[in-house]
C-alpha cells in the first residue's frame, strides 16, 4: 500500500537526494534553505517590485523575486529576476540586472524656495535625490537672527527646505557717522555696497585742504574710506593761498597727450570769491609744445614755448577769475605726451593760486584781448593792445596789476606794463629761427594809487606782432580799497650795468618784512631780463629756501651754423602760501654770474601779504 502511494515525482526527488513537498509539490532540500525576504542586497536605489519577496526566499520556490528602483530612483534597464539558491544567495535568474540611477533635480533655483540669490553663498554636495545645498547670508546681508538654511533634493525631483531671509546691512547717516557737520554729498542709500562722495560743504574748506573723499558701506555696517582722503573742512577763511610743486615722478614726467595733471580742488567760501592762478612748468622738446589750463572744463589760458632744439623751457599761464560756485577744479594738459615736468626738488613746476572772499574789501577787474583779425592782430608798435580801467574810491587803494599775451615773431620783441601812459616795468622775449615764433610773455607791477580814473595798457615793441584773441591776453587788476588790511612792496632792480657785474648766488633783488597774522596770505610775482646764449636759470626764493625756478634759453648757433650772439628774454617766478608769523625774506637770484638785469624797468619783485594789517 505505501509503494502504491509513491509517485514518479517521489521517486525523482529521492534520485537527487532531494525530498518530495507536498505543500508544494516541489522537490526541496531536506534541510530548508531560506533567502533574505528583502531580496537582493543590491544597494541604494533597488527595491523588490511587489515591496518584498517573501514568497520567493526559500530556495526552490517556483516564483523568483523581481527587483526594481526605490523611490526617488528611476529605472535604467528591465527588472531584473533572482532566485534563492541552494547556498542562501540570490542568483540572478533574468538576461539583465536592473539598473537604477537617482533622480536629478537640476541646478537649484533659490526664487522657487523664496530665497534672494544675491543675499546667499551656495555650498552644495551635488543635485540628485538626497543631495544638499546650503543657503549661507553673504557678509554684509547678515544683519538677521537665522543665518543659513539646509535645502534637499526629494524624490520627486524638486528642492525643498526651510526659507532664509538675509536682510542687507545698513552704515545710516554718514555726515552723523562721520562726526562732521561740514560736509554735504549725494548718497543714494546707506545700505552695504553703496557709495556716498562727501565734499566740504559751501563755507568750509579751500584749496590745498582735503575737500574730496569716497565712502562705500562695508560690510560690517561701517563706512569705510575708499578713495581720496577723508574730507578736513575746516570754515572757509576770507583768504587763502596754497602752492605746490610738480607732483609726478620724472624729467619730463610720463604725462600720455591731452590727459589731466597738476590738478586741483578749490573751495570757494560762502560767497563769490577771487580767484589768481600763476603756473609755471618746464617742458624739454625741439620745437613748439604747448600747454593749457582748463577751469571747469574751460580752456582759459595757455603757454606756448618753442625752442630751435632739444632743450628744456619754461611755460607760464595766468589766471584770473570769480567763482560762485561751492568747487571749482582746475587741471593743465598737453597736447604733446610726455615733454611736460621735472620733479626733481628744484621748483621748476609750481602750481600757485590765491582766494579772496568778496567780503574783503578787494575787487578785481579783467581786460582781455578782444582784438579780432589775426594771430597775431594788426596794430602799429607802440599802441595799447590791451586796456584795463578802473576807479580808485581812497587814497588808500592798492593795486595789484599783471598781464601776460602771447607773440609771433622771429627775434626781439619787447613788451611794456603802462600805468596812466607811464611804463612801470616790461619783459623781452626772443626767438631765432628761420621764422616767426610764439612766445608768452607777462609783467606785473604793484602800487597804491591816488583816488580818481587809472589805466593799465600793454604796449609793444613792434608792429602786428601781439595776441591771440582772450584766451591768450590779458590785464589782471587786484585792487584794495582799503590798504590797511594788506601789506605789499614792490622792488625793482637798482643795480646799474646791462647785464649788472653779480656774483652767481647773490640777491638780484630783495624784501624783508614782519608778518604778524597766522591767517595772512603771500603772493609774489617777480621777473628780471638777462642777456646770454643757451640757457639760464632765474630762482625765487623765502627764507633762503628755493620756492620757484624758472628757465631761459635763446638759441646757441644760428641756422648757419654759426654762433648766435648773445640775446635778452626774460625769467619769471610766483609764489602764493600761508608763512608763520614772524621776519621773512624773499630773495630773487641765478646760479650764473654777470647774466642779469639792466636797470628798474626791467627787474621787478612784487608781492602782497592779504589779511594783514597796517602796510610796510
Amino acid at each position: 500500500t505505501a509503494l502504491n502511494n509513491i509517485t514518479l515525482a517521489q521517486i525523482q526527488c529521492h534520485e537527487r537526494g532531494l525530498v518530495f513537498s507536498r505543500t508544494s509539490n516541489t522537490c526541496r532540500s531536506p534541510i530548508s534553505v531560506v533567502c533574505g525576504e528583502g531580496g537582493p542586497s543590491l544597494g541604494a536605489g533597488f527595491a523588490p517590485t511587489l515591496g518584498s519577496c517573501r514568497s520567493s526566499n526559500v530556495f526552490g520556490a517556483p516564483q523568483p523575486c523581481s527587483v526594481g528602483c526605490a523611490s526617488g530612483f528611476t529605472l535604467a534597464a528591465l527588472i531584473g529576476n533572482y532566485t534563492c539558491g541552494a547556498d542562501g544567495q540570490w542568483t540572478l535568474s533574468s538576461a539583465v540586472a536592473p539598473v537604477c540611477n537617482p533622480v536629478s533635480c537640476g541646478t537649484i533655483n533659490l526664487a522657487t524656495v523664496n530665497i534672494v540669490a544675491s543675499t546667499v553663498d551656495l555650498a552644495c554636495t551635488g543635485t540628485t535625490f538626497g543631495q544638499t545645498c546650503t543657503a549661507t547670508c553673504k557678509a554684509g546681508f547678515d544683519a538677521g537672527s537665522v543665518l543659513s538654511t539646509t535645502l534637499t533634493c526629494g524624490a520627486s525631483g524638486q528642492w525643498s527646505g526651510a526659507r532664509v531671509v538675509c536682510p542687507i546691512r545698513s552704515c545710516g547717516n554718514l555726515v552723523q557717522n562721520t562726526v562732521i557737520n561740514s560736509l554735504s554729498g549725494t548718497c543714494a542709500a546707506t545700505t552695504f555696497g553703496s557709495v556716498c562722495s562727501m565734499t566740504c560743504a559751501q563755507g568750509y574748506g579751500f584749496a590745498g585742504v582735503t575737500a574730496l573723499g569716497t565712502y562705500t558701506c562695508s560690510a560690517t555696517g561701517a563706512w569705510s574710506l575708499t578713495s581720496g582722503a577723508a574730507p578736513n573742512c575746516p570754515a572757509t577763511p576770507n583768504q587763502w593761498a596754497v602752492s605746490f610743486a610738480d607732483p609726478n615722478a620724472g624729467c619730463p614726467n610720463a604725462v600720455a597727450a591731452n590727459t589731466p595733471f597738476y590738478t586741483q580742488v578749490f573751495r570757494t567760501g560762502t560767497t563769490s570769491t577771487m580767484i589768481w592762478i600763476a603756473i609755471t612748468a618746464i617742458r624739454n622738446f625741439n620745437g613748439r609744445a604747448d600747454i593749457y589750463l582748463v577751469v571747469d572744463n574751460l580752456v582759459v589760458g595757455g603757454a606756448l614755448p618753442w625752442t630751435p632744439i632739444l632743450t628744456w623751457i619754461q611755460g607760464r599761464i595766468l589766471y584770473a577769475g570769480i567763482q560762485t560756485n561751492p568747487t571749482m577744479t582746475a587741471y593743465l594738459y598737453s597736447p604733446t605726451s610726455s615733454v611736460w615736468g621735472c620733479a626733481d626738488g628744484s621748483n621748476y613746476d609750481r602750481f600757485s593760486s590765491i582766494g579772496i572772499s568778496s567780503s574783503m574789501p578787494i575787487r578785481q577787474v579783467v581786460a582781455y584781448d578782444t582784438r579780432t583779425g589775426g594771430c597775431p592782430a594788426t596794430l602799429a608798435a607802440n599802441v595799447a593792445f590791451i586796456t584795463a580801467s578802473f576807479i580808485a574810491t581812497s587814497s588808500n587803494t592798492i593795486v595789484f596789476a599783471r598781464a601776460h599775451v602771447i607773440r609771433s615773431f622771429l627775434g626781439r620783441s619787447d613788451m611794456y606794463l603802462n600805468l596812466d601812459g607811464a611804463t612801470v616795468t616790461g619783459s623781452i622775449s626772443y626767438t631765432g629761427g628761420a621764422g616767426a615764433q610764439y612766445e608768452d610773455m607777462a609783467a606785473h607791477f604793484v602800487s597804491s594809487v591816488a583816488p580818481g580814473q587809472h589805466s593799465y595798457t600793454l604796449t609793444g615793441s613792434t608792429a602786428s606782432t601781439y595776441g591771440c584773441g582772450a584766451t591768450w591776453g590779458a590785464i589782471d587788476l587786484m585792487i584794495v580799497d582799503d590798504y590797511r588790511i594788506v601789506k605789499f612792496f614792490s622792488v625793482s632792480d637798482s643795480v646799474s650795468g646791462c647785464p649788472a657785474t653779480r656774483a652767481a648766488n647773490s640777491a638780484l633783488m630783495s624784501f624783508s618784512f614782519t608778518q604778524v597774522s597766522s591767517t595772512a596770505v603771500l603772493w609774489v610775482a617777480a621777473s628780471m631780463i638777462r642777456l646770454t646764449r643757451g640757457r639760464a636759470d632765474l630762482m625765487l626764493n623765502i627764507d633762503g629756501v628755493q620756492v620757484n625756478r624758472a628757465i631761459t634759453f635763446t638759441e646757441l648757433t644760428l641756422t648757419s651754423g654759426a654762433t648766435a650772439a648773445n640775446q635778452w628774454s626774460t625769467g619769471y617766478v610766483y609764489f602764493s602760501g600761508t608763512l608763520a608769523p614772524g621776519s621773512h625774506t624773499v630773495t630773487v637770484t641765478s646760479d650764473q654770474a654777470n647774466l642779469w638785469g639792466c636797470g628798474t624797468q626791467w627787474g621787478t619783485l612784487s608781492g602782497i601779504l592779504v589779511g594783514e594789517p597796517t602796510a610796510f
